[in-house]
């Protein structure tokens, strides 16, 4: 597997950061629209990245916090299919989260 030029991951990171800070203070949609910009960088297809485990992740995440448990669960698909998602415990526990609530 190839790796991300760095200036690339270091936008990524910065955006993943800013998205995290917004999360920690509540702030899910702001937090969300960081964290697809940073998504949004990543070579196609996503999935062959690592940075997208976390960022599929933490999209995720925020649609569990505004309650949208069919995009939650969107997300937590695309997480398990990227590197290090399948095994996942935190991914594994939102997907079955979200799909509970679903039901």
């Amino acid at each position: 597997m190839t790796q991300l030029e760095e200036k690339l991951h270091q936008k990524i990171s910065q955006l993943s950061e800013c998205g995290n800070s917004l999360a920690a203070i509540g702030e899910y949609e702001q937090a969300k629209s960081k964290f697809l910009e940073a998504i949004k960088l990543l070579p196609q297809p996503h999935t062959d990245w690592p940075a997208a485990t976390w960022l599929y992740t933490a999209i995720g995440d925020m649609h569990f916090h505004l309650k949208n448990r069919e995009k939650t669960m969107k997300c937590f698909v695309n997480a398990v299919q990227c590197p290090g998602g399948l095994g996942n415990p935190f991914v594994h526990l939102r997907l079955g989260q979200a799909i509970r609530h679903l039901e």
